[in-house]
């Protein structure tokens, strides 16, 4: 019950464009994603797949088993912890919670922004006005995203 496995499939947080824009896949992997339905494009001249991923039901991963290499391999700071024995399972999951709580609160406070990284990047568009609160919960959610994940 307490597994890594558990804990991702639980939080999503990778999957869901919270922390990355991309996960970089190669050639095998692009024609095997397009059969599941999973959209695959290009950054920098690379194979990627795109997040938020289309295969993310709420939390969850519903093409797990078959996911990406990339997505196999990368396990976060919080992850690496539980995995070595640092913090338990339940401790984990409540930073996880926490940090859908300030992800949302993002959300809420700045309407019309999907994702974490697509608030990040409309810092930089001079057009698109910055509700103060969003701005503030922004740097929150970006800050324990940080020291934890």
């Amino acid at each position: 019950m307490g597994s890594l496995s558990n804990l991702c499939l639980r939080c999503g947080l990778c999957c869901d464009g919270s922390l990355f824009v991309f996960v970089a896949i190669d050639e095998r992997e692009e024609t095997r994603l397009r059969t599941l339905g999973i959209e695959v494009g290009r950054h920098r001249g690379r194979r990627t797949m795109p997040l938020p991923c289309g295969k993310l039901n709420g939390r969850c991963c519903t093409v797990y088993g078959e996911r990406p290499q990339g997505c196999r391999a990368f396990v976060c700071r919080l992850g690496a912890q539980l995995q070595r024995g640092e913090v338990g399972f339940e401790q984990a999951q409540q930073v996880v919670l926490e940090a859908q709580r300030r992800i949302e609160a993002v959300r809420e406070a700045w309407p019309g922004v999907g994702t974490l990284r697509q608030a990040q990047q409309a810092l930089s568009d001079p057009a698109r006005p910055v509700p103060g609160l969003g701005l503030e919960r922004l740097h929150r959610a970006t800050a324990w995203l940080r020291q934890h994940f």
